[in-house]
């Protein structure tokens, strides 16, 4: 672990991804799809350009869907329907909804985004393409990536639901410091994440300097085949770290903003004091609770024997396994370990089996 400073939080791991789905009633034909990242000192600028024609003589209504990661944020959305460029508007809900339907029963294109709820990282685009005509869509989101298992990732999930004739993803790598390792895991579909040694065999990695780094991927409709009849699907991984020295790292400034990256080598982590929140609710009968203690047993393994830890039950009420931090020695923890397995749910009021 490169963290250098002491801990007094909970730990909460989340998924990073991008997925673009075109999911259209009449399948409009999406022809062309460019993805380009501009990644600058671990910042990430991602353009994202789809093409969608509609050859029939009537007006076809297209429905895209977009996840970003959830610490992206969406610097622009543009659509650009036969030449003519119309930049996101921001209405309220219900205006919006009018417009676009209005605009639908007169057979025009147009776009509707809505943001669904509980889900704020994903926005649906509903887009009326008009007869014979072609609509392109843009989204520029950017992201500030971290560095996890040593390595920092820029993921990229892309979905067209189709062959595109014409797709492909390229990657700009500039780093302050020497890049010191850049690869391309194949596709892959879960939220496991560290080193894959396998390459991905559509990806080309360039390196025209020591501090930056090129990726091109663009995988023919006769490779899209191979990989399903609905052509790609799936996690664009890049995975690369940059140099560690014995220092205090980096600090970047831009418009009186700054960022500090700070994880040198060869250093013990220092002690930290963690505080187990576990849910014990009714709510997390069968496998949430399974997962739970799954998990729990997994990190009460990792702690180091400097380190100091409680955990705490709550449901209509709470209970601490300790009255004080514990130190994480071997024996403390095979007691924590006991009472983790030993916790119980129950209907309201929390149980732990003595």
């Amino acid at each position: 672990m490169d963290g250098t400073m002491i801990i007094h939080s909970l730990i909460v791991i989340s998924f990073l991804n991008t997925q673009i789905v075109h999911s259209e009633t009449q399948n409009p034909r999406i022809y062309y799809m460019h993805i380009k990242s501009d990644v600058k000192f671990r910042f990430a600028t991602t353009l994202v350009i789809s093409k969608v024609a509609n050859s029939a003589n009537a007006s076809v209504e297209a429905h895209f869907e977009v996840t970003l990661p959830n610490a992206a944020f969406i610097t622009e959305f543009v659509m650009e329907i036969d030449g003519q460029v119309y930049p996101g508007e921001i209405n309220e809900k219900a205006k919006a909804k009018e417009k676009y339907d209005t605009a639908k029963e007169k057979g025009l294109s147009a776009g509707h985004v809505a943001q669904k709820p509980r889900h704020t990282n994903r926005f649906s685009v509903d887009v009326n393409v008009a007869a014979e005509s072609i609509v392109t869509f843009n989204l520029t989101y950017q992201e500030l990536l971290e560095r996890v298992y040593e390595q920092y990732e820029h993921i990229i999930y892309v979905d067209p639901g189709q062959i595109v004739e014409d797709f492909q993803i390229d990657v700009y790598l500039q780093e302050s410091r020497d890049i010191t390792k850049v690869s391309v895991p194949p596709l892959r579909n879960d939220i496991i994440s560290g080193t894959i040694e396998e390459k991905n065999a559509f990806a080309v990695i360039d390196r025209p300097t020591l501090k930056s780094a090129t990726i091109h991927y663009a995988p023919t409709t006769d490779d899209q085949k191979q990989m399903s009849d609905q052509g790609i699907s799936g996690l664009f991984v890049v995975q690369y770290d940059v140099q560690r020295k014995f220092d205090a790292g980096e600090v970047m400034v831009v418009d009186g903003y700054f960022v500090h990256f700070f994880a040198p080598e060869g250093l013990d982590p220092l002690p930290k004091d963690v505080l187990f929140i576990l849910d014990v609710s009714g709510s997390m009968f069968g496998t949430k609770v399974a997962q739970q203690k799954s998990a729990m047993n997994s990190i009460l393994k990792d702690l180091f024997e400097g380190d100091r830890f409680n955990i705490m039950l709550f449901d209509d009420d709470i209970d601490l396994w300790q009255q004080i931090l514990m130190s994480a020695n071997n024996k403390n923890k095979q007691n924590a370990l006991q009472y983790v397995e030993n916790m119980r749910t129950g209907g309201g009021k929390y149980i732990v089996k003595n």
